[in-house]
């Protein structure tokens, strides 16, 4: 329970949790249409401007549902005239990383298949694109960041690389981000705190993730806080360090307790917290894991960047490398798209298929260009993506071949392959080879996925946002925990807004 959690973790689409975000000026563009030929697309069939729900959407999971649930699959497939040297089960981010080292080493002419059930690409690193007016609004719909190359492994740093995120990338993601924009790795931003009171909400602006460590100016801004004095005095002593609360145990004992004692029972019982105001120090947890205080350690609490490290006397020399780097200042920055990990996604599949978008150069116009989803599986191009199409079974026809089932708008096909990389939800991998063995399938099912939600909102005036004072503010006892304005980044030849709302806004 207290392995390291990295910052690759922060937003990564696998946490519970729920976040705002707020784009200007206009409103929400129509659904284009879904497409009814096998492997052909409409003229405007272009999935970033759908809404409604844009995870596993309908049209996604029924089919690996009716598998999964009930043993439920077509009985005969048509089996396609279609031999690939590779076929991928899923095009999010690992898909597309698979075809991509795949290409590398077999070379541009090797004949590669990626099959997604989703009428897009990318997988979490979801892009959220919006038209009013004559100008675009990108958002963020799942996986938002890159970290620094120091935290990637050589050959990950090999493929960011080729599709041109280098150190000289990232320095000018840096530089297009501006100061005020917490999200997008500019952590000393202002980031507020929403609580709800009786006379509606009420947003403290400040820094407040370090006001959560003892930051400069913690005991005025806790005492702004509409919760009892009482409980504020708490915190104060609390985020200041002014106590050592597990100075009555052995150094043994400490090192058990932080190990199996979960970080809201030690706020309740050693802070002297009230339950009522543990969801304050809560909603980073909840959005960056999942489970909330009473099912983590304060191991894993402290290592998440939750407050305490400075109230645990010998654990503050110990535990500093691990425990809330991030908003302590030290940690490395977040470099961001205007759309999150969508331009990463949109530049493997470009590299992968370059004819989705002939004229587009790389980095400095990922974000920028038009993709033609049309481009995606023509026959005349090596690599090849097919989308709407759940795979279903996955079976070893001989020593050298591998047959591969899926269903595409309700039409059962077919197509055999040399190698087949299963790089989708791993728990319906089982159902696909059922003839794995069952220490597979108990590995498979170790890891567990929890919803994260976004919410993107399109303002045509965004002046009572700007009024709070910052772009981001956390909402503790709110469904929506996170609520930020969408990015204003400006890498990949994107212009946020700029009209005079906006500018206040982000001043």
């Amino acid at each position: 329970m207290t392995s390291k959690i990295t910052r690759r973790d922060f937003l990564n689409g696998v946490a519970i949790g729920a976040g705002t975000i707020l784009l200007m000026p206009g409103q929400l563009l129509a659904q284009s249409a879904g497409f009814t030929a096998t492997n052909k697309f409409p003229s405007d069939y272009y999935p970033p401007t759908l809404t409604g729900m844009r995870g596993s959407h309908e049209g996604s999971y029924e089919v690996a549902h009716a598998l999964a649930w009930n043993g439920q699959k077509p009985a005969v497939y048509q089996e396609l005239d279609e031999h690939y040297d590779l076929v991928v089960v899923g095009a999010g981010q690992s898909g597309l990383a698979a075809a991509w080292y795949y290409q590398k080493k077999m070379g541009p002419t090797a004949k590669i298949l990626l099959l997604d059930n989703h009428d897009d690409f990318g997988g979490h690193a979801k892009r959220n694109e919006f038209h009013q007016d004559g100008n675009m609004v990108l958002g963020l719909g799942g996986a938002q960041n890159i970290e620094p190359m120091s935290s990637y492994s050589a050959m990950a740093v090999e493929l960011l690389k080729d599709i041109g995120v280098d150190d000289q990338a990232l320095a000018a993601m840096t530089a297009n981000t501006p100061d005020d924009y917490m999200l997008g790795g500019k952590i000393s931003a202002n980031n507020g705190m929403t609580i709800p009171t009786t006379d509606g909400h009420k947003t403290l602006s400040g820094n407040w993730l370090g006001f959560f460590h003892g930051g400069q100016g913690y005991e005025a801004a806790v005492k702004e806080l509409p919760i009892p004095e009482e409980e504020q005095t708490k915190l104060i002593a609390f985020f200041g360090g002014d106590r050592d609360f597990l100075d009555d145990l052995s150094l043994l004992e400490q090192y058990r307790y932080v190990k199996s004692v979960s970080y809201n029972q030690f706020l309740t019982e050693r802070v002297g917290l009230a339950e009522e105001t543990l969801p304050i120090l809560g909603a980073f947890t909840s959005v960056l894991l999942g489970p909330a205080g009473w099912s983590l350690t304060v191991l894993e609490a402290l290592s998440t960047g939750c407050p305490g490290l400075k109230a645990m006397g010998w654990l503050t020399n110990r535990l500093s490398d691990l425990a809330g780097a991030f908003v302590l200042g030290d940690a490395p920055v977040a470099y961001m798209f205007p759309d999150g990990d969508a331009s990463v996604a949109r530049l493997l599949v470009h590299k992968l298929i370059p004819d989705v978008a002939p004229a587009m150069k790389g980095f400095e116009d990922v974000a920028i260009s038009n993709f033609n989803y049309a481009a995606l599986d023509l026959d005349s191009n090596p690599t090849r993506m097919r989308l709407n199409s759940t795979v279903v079974g996955v079976k070893e026809t001989d020593v050298n071949h591998v047959k591969v089932d899926y269903v595409q708008q309700g039409q059962p096909f077919s197509v055999s392959a040399d190698h087949c990389v299963l790089a989708c939800y791993n728990g319906l991998i089982p159902h696909l080879c059922p003839e794995m063995s069952k220490e597979q399938r108990e590995g498979l099912s170790y890891g567990v996925k929890v919803p994260f939600v976004y919410a993107n909102v399109l303002l045509k005036n965004g002046r009572a946002f700007a009024g709070l004072g910052t772009t981001f503010t956390q909402c503790p006892y709110d469904p929506f925990q996170w609520v930020s304005a969408a990015p204003t980044v400006t890498s990949g030849g994107y212009q946020p807004p700029q009209s005079l709302t906006i500018q206040w806004q982000y001043l």
